[in-house]
């Protein structure tokens, strides 16, 4: 049986999150595809006008891309009922044609999903490899020998021109760029590792210099480094911005960063800033040392006292991410936590009242021994909290409500702010 070696491709980017972000791993995959000599064809449902779907005419494999589970501020809502409906209508309209989920939300259960999206097919892990797998299979005409292709392995390698999504409609907010894959923490409540691995691969800088570029000629004015940590480790980060500002490529960049003085170190800010960074932005969690030890962030308090000193001594503002809610959570500790924050001097502080449970992580563990969830890896498909004492949640709502600088955590407010 010869096996045909290209594949028509539909992929369906969906609109549940408001502002909408850009699709960055669609369009790496859609690049790796198409490098592969696959016809791609991409639907961005995000853009707010009628969907211009293609016939039923040839296409081999849809994939459908689910980044989040949850949606709104606080992850209070589930993304998944609107996207088991969007697969129901894409069935309707191709029923011949196999149905792939992939994106970061399915790394963490991809099998419970796949049931429950009503998919044919998942993709976990970074999807490169795994992609090119399921292609492969799909265009052999063989039966499925199995459901979820995984394999962490592949990443981000070379140039990539990034075409394949129309920018424009984004401009509001920066545009994803990948430096490196992995995650080597191990904090209580972050599913990032089982998202990404614990292994950290690196880019060259020089490609991530060419790829914003290559967005530059497109129209893109801000990128957004979206790595689980941009600053560690610290050594490659400083060297990519170095390399920015050597090629002279100017350009308003944005990033998570660590305050542990191993990751935040003199370099490392001297080149942001000089490279075009303008504040700071802080996921801390806590600012209580005894959340911070048990939720296993690796700084303390101190740490992030020095990050912010350095920030402002080179005139940068800078502000912070609080989530509360943590099973070693006391009245005392969110007390400390906003006392810190007033010592500290941030300008702006986004809280979170509780813990989402992810699956894959230490959290959840806690959760089933203390009868909070079940063990079933269906459970957690839809948002489940943490329990919050009613005078932990109450301290929360009172030291926010007393502070102007502190406000509701979402998109447009703290991830992409410039």
């Amino acid at each position: 049986m010869t096996v045909r070696q290209s594949a028509r491709i539909l992929i369906v980017n969906p609109a549940f999150m408001l502002p909408p972000v850009f699709p960055v791993g669609l369009e790496y995959n859609a690049e790796v595809l198409v490098r592969d000599g696959h016809d791609i064809e991409i639907v961005d449902l995000s853009q707010g006008t009628e969907p211009n779907y293609p016939a039923d005419d040839g296409i081999d494999l849809i994939f459908v891309v689910v980044r989040n589970l949850d949606i709104g501020p606080g992850n209070v809502d589930s993304a998944l009922p609107q996207t088991r409906a969007l697969l129901a209508e894409l069935r309707e309209r191709y029923p011949t044609v196999p149905i792939a989920i992939a994106g970061a939300a399915i790394n963490a259960v991809p099998d419970p999903m796949r049931r429950y999206l009503g998919a044919d097919y998942a993709i976990a892990s970074k999807g490169h490899n795994a992609a090119r797998m399921l292609v492969r299979h799909v265009l052999s005409g063989e039966p499925a020998s199995r459901l979820v292709f995984e394999d962490y392995s592949d990443t981000i390698d070379g140039v990539y021109e990034r075409p394949y999504v129309e920018k424009s409609n984004y401009q509001e907010h920066p545009i994803g760029i990948a430096t490196h894959f992995g995650c080597p923490f191990r904090c209580q409540y972050c599913n990032y590792p089982a998202v990404e691995g614990f292994r950290i691969t690196h880019r060259s800088p020089d490609d991530i210099v060419a790829e914003i570029r290559n967005l530059k000629r497109q129209g893109v004015k801000r990128v957004f480094f979206c790595d689980s940590v941009f600053n560690v480790p610290v050594k490659a980060a400083t060297a990519l911005l170095r390399a920015i500002i050597d090629s002279n490529t100017e350009i308003e960049w944005d990033g998570f960063f660590n305050p542990h003085p191993n990751a935040f170190t003199p370099e490392f800010i001297d080149a942001a800033v000089a490279s075009g960074r303008k504040r700071f932005h802080f996921g801390v969690d806590s600012l209580a040392d005894p959340v911070l030890l048990a939720i296993h962030k690796g700084y303390t308090a101190a740490d992030v006292q020095r990050a912010v000193d350095m920030c402002h001594e080179r005139g940068a503002p800078v502000s912070c991410s609080l989530l509360f809610g943590h099973p070693t959570e006391t009245v005392e500790t969110v007390r400390r936590s906003f006392e810190a924050c007033d010592a500290m001097g941030f300008d702006a502080v986004d809280v979170t009242e509780r813990v989402r449970i992810y699956p894959r992580t230490e959290l959840a563990q806690i959760a089933i021994r203390e009868g909070v969830i079940s063990d079933s890896p269906d459970e957690l498909l839809f948002p489940t909290f943490y329990p919050v004492s009613e005078a932990v949640l109450a301290e929360v709502v009172e030291q926010t409500a007393r502070r102007p600088v502190a406000r509701e955590p979402g998109v447009d407010q703290y991830i992409y702010s410039t």
